[in-house]
């Protein structure tokens, strides 16, 4: 796989390559090269049908200059193609002056097409570790000539749930909102839109820690961002389902980094749930039970999806679950 610092420099001494793949999961940091790139070109054509592409690569751009071709979701570094395919990738190796990016969720590193291209020119986005992000927005703040402290950009992460697009949109809302040359944690607070899974992680977090008021107020913030209850209800049943995964793990004595891959998860978001862990295992798992009941029976029309929720809030503060109080 080819290095984005590489992609970087090339971007920077306009030294580009004739191909690239780009894949992984981040896509919010895909979009942004692509359309970084795209800047560079006067004439770009943004497609899925590579014989539109090859057609095109016949004749000159009618703005003059390079062309710059963008191919999304093609499939065609994930299975087997024809020899055109790769006779095209080889033609636009030897000419040097239109550039064509495809654009792949999935790349198969042994396909000959793959080979073809060359390692380097194959980019993976992979999602970006806290640490990464915490940096990623400590720049953007200071070529704003702003100042943040460092604990405070993980504050802010966490409420963007660590997702890059989340984090672009909502820093951009509180550099063009913040007049002075620090920012507070007041300015998060006023500014920045806390994402659905931040809130059920505190909801989650205030039922573990037996503050069940402050759990009902949280649900009820999400109702007020018009989120769908039963989508709150599968929020919290995922979060429930980490914290048991994570408590199971721990006991079996696997570190971190085998937990996280264990549920599919990122190391730091392992890390933030473990202060929830104490929380009785016999317990969360009566609670995962009661919230597939309530899916249940809000699919059935047996019960009001708003209350669906609350019932489970006000269940989880029993002392002894699945007593006849349940019934």
């Amino acid at each position: 796989m080819g290095d984005v610092k590489v992609l970087n420099k090339a971007l920077d001494s306009d030294t580009l390559s004739q191909v690239y793949v780009f894949t992984g999961e981040e896509d919010g940091l895909i979009t942004q090269y692509v359309n970084d790139i795209k800047k560079k070109f006067k004439s770009v054509i943004d497609t899925d049908d590579i014989e539109e592409v090859i057609e095109s690569c016949k004749y000159n751009s009618l703005f003059g200059g390079s062309k710059l071709f963008i191919l999304r979701n093609t499939g065609l570094f994930n299975k087997q193609v024809e020899e055109k395919f790769v006779s095209f990738l080889v033609r636009m190796f030897k000419q040097k002056s239109n550039v064509c990016i495809f654009v792949e969720p999935k790349v198969n590193l042994k396909l000959k097409q793959v080979m073809a291209v060359g390692d380097n020119a194959v980019i993976e986005f992979k999602k970006l570790s806290e640490a990464q992000l915490i940096g990623f927005v400590s720049q953007i703040v200071s070529t704003h000539k702003k100042k943040m402290l460092k604990d405070l950009v993980r504050y802010f992460v966490d409420q963007c749930d660590y997702e890059y697009n989340i984090i672009i949109n909502e820093i951009t809302k509180l550099l063009n909102y913040v007049e002075a040359k620090e920012i507070t944690v007041d300015d998060i607070n006023k500014v920045v839109t806390r994402n659905a899974k931040s809130i059920v992680f505190e909801l989650v977090d205030f039922v573990v820690k037996q503050k069940y008021q402050r759990a009902i107020d949280m649900y009820h913030t999400l109702l007020g961002k018009k989120e769908q209850p039963l989508v709150i209800l599968t929020l919290i049943y995922r979060q429930l389902k980490l914290l048991y995964q994570i408590k199971l793990l721990r006991a079996e004595g696997y570190n971190v980094t085998d937990i996280a891959d264990a549920c599919d998860s990122k190391p730091f978001i392992i890390e933030k749930s473990f202060n929830l862990c104490s929380f009785d295992g016999e317990k969360l798992l009566r609670l995962l039970v009661k919230c597939s009941e309530l899916d249940w029976k809000i699919k059935t029309g047996q019960i009001k999806d708003t209350l669906a929720v609350e019932i489970l809030i006000l269940y989880s503060s029993l002392k002894t679950l699945g007593t006849d109080s349940d019934k």
